[in-house]
């Protein structure tokens, strides 16, 4: 019922709603307040998330590692990254350990502003306390190196992924495909697609279609066409 209130804009309403819970010693736990702040900071009601965040402590109910998330989350996607690492600060000074998915929010954040120098700073502190970046960590990185022309960056990456156990799925093959594509290295593509095929991994629709825009682009027709024929044989 809280949750309906809030997302209908009756915000007073569900906060009397709580008050009365509360009153009543019926408690709102943990989940309760995620959910609630969750709602608000995704809606941009910073006020009201300020005012739960401490209410839930008021009533001896502490933020847990998925209350920060949410609302790095939240200050990623409205792009506000002083505030996502005010709230990364607070997470570490209460002795609450960053978790993959805050490093990945913080890792898409940097990435989508193109400050590549603070997304590879967030990648190697996932390594470096031995959290071991999953393959959707990798993936955020090397869509941004791919895209900013920096390959070599982007080889040194992808060259280390199955090392740390994280194998490279099509994702990864196809962001490193294009990455070549856009600069123009037709045969580098042409290689890490067959290392794809080598590994296990069978391309898709956007494998091909990455790698004959490429060629088309580059006027080499046949390559283009041999991959077109390749690509309607496997179906």
């Amino acid at each position: 019922m809280l949750d309906a209130l809030l997302k209908e804009g009756r915000t007073k309403e569900a906060f009397d709603l709580m008050d009365a819970m509360t009153n009543r010693s019926v408690m709102p736990n943990i989940v309760t307040y995620n959910s609630l702040i969750n709602e608000l900071s995704h809606s941009g009601r910073w006020e009201e998330v300020t005012k739960l965040f401490y209410k839930m402590q008021d009533e001896a109910v502490l933020p847990d590692v998925i209350t920060f998330n949410i609302l790095v989350d939240a200050f990623v996607k409205k792009r506000r990254m002083k505030l996502a690492l005010a709230v990364f600060s607070q997470m570490i000074h209460r002795d609450i350990r960053p978790n993959i998915v805050t490093y990945n929010s913080l890792l898409n954040g940097w990435s989508h502003l193109g400050q590549l120098e603070e997304a590879e700073r967030i990648f190697d502190m996932t390594v470096t306390q031995e959290m071991f970046s999953n393959t959707i960590t990798s993936n955020i990185l090397l869509d941004s190196l791919s895209e900013t022309r920096l390959m070599d960056n982007a080889q040194n990456l992808f060259d280390p992924m199955v090392q740390r156990g994280k194998v490279p799925d099509i994702i990864s093959y196809t962001t490193l495909i294009k990455g070549y594509c856009i600069i123009g290295e037709l045969d580098e593509a042409t290689k890490i697609f067959d290392q794809m095929e080598a590994s296990g991994v069978q391309p898709n629709f956007i494998s091909y279609y990455t790698i004959i825009k490429g060629y088309l682009k580059a006027e080499r027709i046949k390559e283009a066409l041999a991959f077109l024929e390749k690509m309607i044989q496997k179906g």
